[in-house]
């Protein structure tokens, strides 16, 4: 594998992770005042 097609797979994979973690705080928090409770916002 090349070390471009490995940056991109990478950074693809980092947002993925990002994007899931960020919608399941939310998801647990609450959407009404979930972005007040939790206590480092992502």
């Amino acid at each position: 594998m090349t070390p471009v097609s490995l940056l991109v797979v990478l950074l693809v994979l980092s947002t993925a992770a990002y994007y899931v973690g960020r919608r399941k705080a939310f998801a647990l928090a609450g959407r009404a005042e979930g972005a007040v409770k939790l206590h480092s916002r992502p």
